[in-house]
């Protein structure tokens, strides 16, 4: 008699010869315990087996291995052994380092059975609605320089229509930032979002339009823009009349530092207590917008502070006038947005104000002094057509310092028409200020298409 899965010989009650029995179960352990073989690819005995060694046969076999094919062959006494396997066995191919299972006809790769797994988690849990989960600092994915391939590595994503979505979801903390592929069409965007739940375009490529890119900040479509024009008192505009309040003085590039060698036009304000220097547009353009696909708007402003005086201020951005600023704090302006300081203050603030009340100020923080020393500074603000946000960002170009956000409350109203100001006063202060401008450009995002072209 033997056993039911290994077939090791029993011993009978009243057997003699016992140990030839023992001996024998012995053997057959040694040889299917921790089954390595050293080849699964040889068809006829090897010439000098070692004791204990194993193989398994491979089809057409012959000499000592002849009818063998299949079967498990250990070198034991001289002589040699073989054990016929049974579904599910497993062994090891030290000449190939594969893993084979016998499936009741061939031995095969134990890991095909990966092809069809239904989750796989690498340091993690997979679930069914990511069946792959990788969990690690890192994921490589190279070509194939094994077996070897073509040298190529391609990573494919492919959607069931053209309005789902095939793409890369970015994210910090589990909370999506950036969308990147083709989302809910065939056409190739990168989309960015401060809260997960409001999505901006900022670049879409049309498949139906031979591969047309729209860029966001690429504006071209109905600019309204300033730009000194080196050698001359003139500002060069474009799209928006400015009315210029002070003495304007053209200063071309020269060396010593980011402010000195960029072209601007200076504008420097009388000596008198309350005086006033700056550029306004003539005419108000910019709004918020009331009703799909209306107003919005995109500013980019460039300006530095040359000349501070004690008690000055100064405001840039967009404000419901068309009339310069006069001798007032920015802080008690009605509806605008930009950045600023007022008499006393030591950093510029954000501004808002939406048509009543004390503007709310928000520090910018010390990286924003407002002691001049030709800091150059850029301005950004943008707001979607109909939109209940403006977005808001300020660099100080000459240290790096940032400062960035969305506001949604205390903005000018959706329907306040806006233009864009660059204004500085010298307060109480009988002496001149200078503040200069390098550039602004303006557009309408609702002639963008800031959302429905590109987003």
């Amino acid at each position: 008699m033997t056993t039911a899965n290994l077939g090791l010989p029993l011993i009978e009650a009243s057997q003699a010869q016992k140990h030839v029995t023992h001996n024998e179960a012995l053997f057959s352990l040694d040889g299917l315990v921790q089954l390595a073989v050293l080849s699964s690819a040889l068809s006829v005995p090897p010439p000098s087996p070692s004791e204990g060694q194993r193989w398994i046969v491979a089809a057409s076999a012959g000499g000592a291995w002849a009818g063998k094919s299949g079967q498990v062959a250990a070198y034991y006494d001289g002589d040699w052994r073989f054990f016929a396997p049974s579904p599910g066995w497993l062994a090891y191919d030290l000449s190939t380092q594969t893993l084979l299972a016998w499936s009741g006809a061939a031995w095969v790769n134990a890991l095909a059975a990966f092809q069809n797994l239904p989750l796989l988690g690498v340091n993690t849990t997979a679930d069914s609605s990511r069946r792959l989960s990788v969990k690690s600092d890192n994921v490589l994915l190279s070509n194939d320089d094994v077996t070897p391939g073509s040298g190529h590595m391609r990573v494919i994503i492919n959607k069931s229509a053209a309005a789902k979505d095939a793409g890369l979801i970015l994210q910090d903390n589990w909370s999506t930032r950036a969308l990147f592929g083709l989302f809910g069409s065939d056409d190739f965007v990168v989309k960015l979002t401060p809260d997960a739940a409001n999505y901006y375009a900022g670049l879409r490529g049309w498949a139906a339009l031979h591969g047309r890119l729209d860029l966001k900040d690429a504006r071209r479509r109905q600019p309204m823009q300033w730009s000194p024009r080196p050698g001359s008192t003139t500002l060069d505009m474009v799209g928006l009349g400015a009315t210029l309040t002070g003495t304007a003085t053209a200063v071309g590039p020269s060396a010593g530092n980011l402010f000195l060698s960029s072209p601007r036009l200076d504008l420097v304000s009388s000596a008198s207590a309350g005086a006033s220097a700056g550029a306004c547009g003539s005419a108000l353009t910019l709004w918020r917008g009331n009703a799909t696909s209306l107003g919005g708007f995109y500013l980019l402003m460039r300006f530095g502070i040359e000349w501070f005086q004690t008690n000055c201020r100064l405001f840039a951005g967009l404000y419901g006038s068309a009339s310069p600023i006069g001798n007032a704090n920015p802080s008690t302006l009605l509806n605008l947005i930009g950045v600023g300081f007022d008499s006393g203050d030591t950093t510029l603030s954000l501004l808002t104000n939406d048509g009543s009340g004390a503007a709310t100020k928000t520090s910018l923080g010390g990286g924003f002094p407002t002691t001049g020393g030709q800091d150059l500074y850029e301005l950004l603000l943008s707001a979607e057509p109909n939109g209940g946000e403006i977005r808001c960002r300020v660099e100080r170009l000459n240290s790096g310092d940032v400062a960035s956000g969305v506001v949604t409350s205390d903005l000018p109203v959706a329907t306040q028409f806006l233009t864009p100001h660059l204004w500085m006063n010298n307060g109480s202060t009988a002496a001149s200020v200078n503040v200069a401008l390098f550039q602004m450009y303006a557009e309408s995002a609702a002639l963008l298409g800031s959302r429905g072209a590109i987003g």
